[in-house]
């Protein structure tokens, strides 16, 4: 590296930039999916490319492409925010899971239709959701008791 410290800038939000104009494959494209301008992700590829003191992809005014640089970098990069994503989801643990009491209020037709399929899928990934009631109008509670096995020991209230 020709600039270890950057100059204080967030290294890992500059590969996440990075990464995002690869797989965005134009730097408008990736301005517009992290909600800046096209010249703030310019400059985070350049500050990039200063601290690794390597040209990672070749612009022009109608095209990009990785160097072979860029392309070692790209797959390194993400790796390293995998890694780094999920080391932060494991030390928030619980932190992340949902908590309070979740509602929901809806037609029948729509609950039936719509609904249930993302419902079981929350609920199969948040168990300890069905602790806390599960509230669903026009849904009948037989219905979700038995697409979901945990819901037998549940407590559900239904409002009136």
């Amino acid at each position: 590296m020709t600039n270890p410290d950057m100059s204080g800038m967030d290294r890992i939000g500059l590969m996440q930039t990075f990464v995002r104009i690869v797989e965005a494959g134009s730097l408008s494209a990736a301005a517009a999916q992290l909600g800046t301008s096209q010249p703030t992700v310019s400059r985070r590829l350049q500050a990039l490319e200063r601290s690794l003191g390597l040209e990672l992809l070749q612009r022009s005014t109608h095209a990009m492409k990785l160097t072979d640089d860029g392309a070692r970098c790209f797959a390194h990069a993400k790796t390293l925010l995998e890694s780094w994503q999920a080391m932060t989801a494991d030390l928030r643990g619980a932190k992340d899971a949902p908590e309070g009491h979740l509602r929901v209020l809806v037609p029948h037709a729509f609950g039936q239709d719509q609904l249930m399929a993302p419902l079981m899928a929350y609920l199969r990934r948040y168990p300890q959701s069905l602790s806390n009631g599960c509230c669903m109008i026009g849904v009948p509670i037989s219905l979700l008791r038995a697409s979901i096995a945990p819901c037998r020991s549940a407590r559900w209230t239904i409002p009136p």
